[in-house]
């Protein structure tokens, strides 16, 4: 097995981190092969600056066909394009578009935000505010590994909360915290109401 290390910028490197870009059009000039393990880097053009990066492993390698690409010259095909396939990272750190924050998320739970749930609970955080944006990484805690799943949400609502105010360590440490979501229900319950008021004789 060979180890490659290749620079690629924020929007793929983003989509391989997550688990998205499955393939790579690479230049074939290290003689990939299936089986080798690739570190990609990201990388700023602009500013020629580094970032963090993620592994992956070639699952294939398949040569570009050359008459497939009618704007392209034989001179650029000259060094030997490939399309390198790529397995899901699990021990990628996301780092997320700028302003956005990055949380892991265990199995039962990011299953709740993709199925729709429109709350979660989290300890407090001063770069979480309203209408920040929320990349949600699925982490196995078992194996301390990500699956490359990834879901994004903007904070509509934040409610800042001690629970230790209004509940001792003792009975937080035997129930835990639920957390309760509504959907309608608030407005039939508030028509009930208004509907049994008893309007005052004239």
């Amino acid at each position: 097995m060979t180890e490659h290390r290749l620079k690629t910028q924020e929007l793929n490197y983003l989509a391989i981190a997550g688990g998205g870009r499955r393939v790579d059009p690479r230049l074939n000039d290290r003689n990939f092969q299936p089986g080798d393990r690739v570190t990609f880097v990201r990388y700023n053009p602009e500013t020629k600056e580094e970032g963090t990066n993620v592994s992956v492993v070639l699952t294939h390698v398949a040569r570009f066909a050359p008459e497939l690409f009618a704007r392209a010259s034989n001179e650029t095909l000259q060094g030997g394009y490939v399309l390198i396939g790529l397995s899901r990272p699990t021990e990628a750190t996301l780092i997320p578009p700028s302003g956005a924050v990055a949380l892991k998320a265990w199995p039962e739970n990011f299953a709740a935000i993709v199925q729709g749930s429109r709350v979660d609970l989290r300890a407090a955080r001063p770069d979480i505010k309203r209408s920040s944006a929320i990349v949600y990484q699925e982490f196995l805690p078992d194996t301390g590994a990500y699956t490359g799943k990834v879901a994004a949400r903007a904070v509509r609502h934040l409610t800042p909360w001690k629970p230790t105010e209004h509940y001792t360590p003792e009975r937080l440490g035997e129930h835990g915290v639920a957390v309760l979501g509504w959907k309608g229900l608030e407005q039939k319950v508030e028509q009930a109401a208004a509907e049994a008021v008893v309007q005052p004789q004239q």
